[in-house]
């Protein structure tokens, strides 16, 4: 954060305060229980998607028979798609 630089424009209540001044660390509020934010998480996107759970080997499969090149390639043609993967 601290090589981002401040943008050209900005509205009025950023001021000049940087990058850091806007995030905060998800432990802050979820401390060491993961499964709180996660389930959270899931609970948001399937209001809007249908949710499957695999496994992330079965996700890694899906990505190696849909695109020959590697991951990044995968998701650039499959943006609708998501993985939940547990």
């Amino acid at each position: 954060m601290d090589y981002l630089q401040l943008p050209k424009k900005r509205p009025n209540y950023r001021q000049d305060r940087s990058h850091k001044d806007f995030l905060t660390k998800l432990n802050t509020f979820f401390g060491d229980n993961h499964d709180i934010f996660f389930d959270g998480m899931k609970n948001s996107v399937a209001d809007y998607f249908e949710l499957e759970e695999v496994t992330l080997q079965d996700a890694l499969q899906v990505v190696d028979t849909q695109s020959s090149g590697g991951m990044q390639q995968w998701f650039e043609q499959c943006k609708t798609t998501f993985l939940n993967v547990s």
